[in-house]
């Protein structure tokens, strides 16, 4: 489906931007037809650098895989935006610092960092509270000051506040990597694209440094 709306965008010359959240097994001949069409960035989530714990969230996607894929995307000229689990079912502090490094490899145009959150209704809710890795006590305890998701599982091994702080660190550390802000400066960018996705990260980087300093 999605690429005969590409060929129907192309067809009648459409100038449209869009992007698409999309799975890390596409082929290389979609991506390069989805950026004819339009497409600009693509959102995808690779969740984990550890295949053990994909395989534990059923992801269906090999490190292998998503490694290729990237590969394909940025071959396509698509930007990346990836997204990154922490406190994963399995996770352990050995495992997060792999999907750390792991990011670093595949270095996306933009990473996100998050916690997992088990959303009443999923397998992951069903096995966080039945085995009491679920901290919040109402729904209350979901959001914090600022209307974000709040760290609301913490393991024995892998607490709520070091799976939060590994999160800020991972996100800060990935931005200010000497390999992404060459690999970022080097790409055929025009300034006023350059100068947002800059914004972006310094206001994101900011944000999170004030939490730091309020916690």
């Amino acid at each position: 489906r999605v690429e005969k709306i590409c060929d129907l965008i192309i067809k009648k010359k459409l100038k449209i931007t869009w992007s698409a959240n999309v799975r890390a097994d596409l082929s290389y001949d979609l991506m390069k037809k989805m950026k004819e069409a339009g497409c600009r960035m693509i959102i995808v989530g690779y969740e984990s650098g550890n295949q053990k714990i994909l395989n534990n969230i059923k992801k269906g996607i090999t490190t292998k895989m998503a490694k290729k894929f990237t590969k394909d995307a940025k071959r396509a000229g698509l930007k990346i935006f990836g997204c990154f689990m922490i406190g994963l079912p399995g996770d352990t502090k050995k495992t997060v610092e792999e999907t750390f490094e792991y990011a670093k490899e595949l270095n996306p145009d933009m990473a996100f960092f998050q916690q997992a959150v088990p959303f009443p209704g999923t397998e992951l809710y069903a096995w966080v509270k039945e085995n009491n890795y679920l901290v919040a006590k109402n729904w209350d305890d979901w959001l914090d000051e600022n209307g974000q998701l709040n760290c609301i599982i913490s393991y024995p091994w892998l607490t709520n506040k070091e799976i939060r702080q590994l999160r800020d660190r991972f996100t800060i550390r990935f931005y200010l990597s000497p390999k992404h802000l060459i690999e970022e400066f080097t790409k055929n960018l025009n300034f006023s694209e350059q100068v947002r996705l800059m914004k972006a990260r310094t206001d994101y980087i900011k944000y999170l440094i004030r939490g730091k300093v309020k916690k």
